[in-house]
């Protein structure tokens, strides 16, 4: 009669450690769905790159962007930008253009 107690506890177990691992399969199947994807969209973006350039340029000129809006953010430079409304998109647009003027720059000299 003991017995079962041990029975049913060990069911509960094995039932919750399933459901466990479940999780990390259902993290193995989004892994497995989402790597073809990334390879699709990649090549796709790849093919798109090379008809149209000037994507690359706007890529470059978004982390440049990007770049800047990092820096605006820090609380360091924030409390100053907030109050200087004029100032505020002036990081992220000299970012965008250095990053673009020296991505054009070091393509003239690769050329050359």
């Amino acid at each position: 009669m003991s017995a079962m107690p041990d029975f049913w506890l060990t069911l509960a177990q094995i039932i919750l450690i399933n459901l466990a691992f479940s999780g990390d399969n259902a993290v193995v199947i989004g892994l497995g769905a989402s790597i073809p994807l990334i390879i699709f969209g990649s090549t796709v973006i790849l093919k798109l790159m090379g008809r149209l350039p000037f994507i690359i340029t706007m890529g470059a000129a978004l982390l440049g962007w990007v770049a800047g809006e990092m820096a605006i953010s820090d609380p360091a430079i924030n409390e100053w930008a907030t109050r200087n409304h004029s100032m505020y998109l002036l990081p992220s647009v000299l970012c965008a253009l250095f990053v673009v003027t020296a991505g054009k720059r070091l393509q003239m000299m690769a050329a050359s």
